[in-house]
């Protein structure tokens, strides 16, 4: 299986992205390509508090679990690896 991958960066957050291609299908434009989704922590939400209930602090955070602008950097950045435009529906 062919795969690649591509480094995400937005609001002081990096990570690695990637990119696995459908196995026996040589065309790339044909082909339907796979990515992990992705799972991002949002800092400015953290919250720091006492449970009394448990008798504990909890610290509870907004996590994005999928967001346009990541699908679309998927997409324009695979696009430019391949040098050819993908359909939106293969990715």
């Amino acid at each position: 299986m062919f795969s690649n991958y591509l480094i995400y960066r937005d609001k002081g957050i990096q990570f690695r992205v990637t990119i696995y291609r459908q196995e026996n299908v040589q065309n790339p434009l044909t082909a339907h390509y796979y990515y992990n989704p992705a799972l991002i922590l949002d800092p400015g939400s953290a919250v720091c508090s006492f449970n009394s209930f448990i008798k504990r602090h909890e610290v509870t955070f907004s996590v994005i679990t999928w967001d346009e602008e990541f699908e679309n950097f998927v997409i324009s950045e695979s696009n430019r690896k391949l040098g050819s435009i993908l359909p939106r529906s293969n990715l």
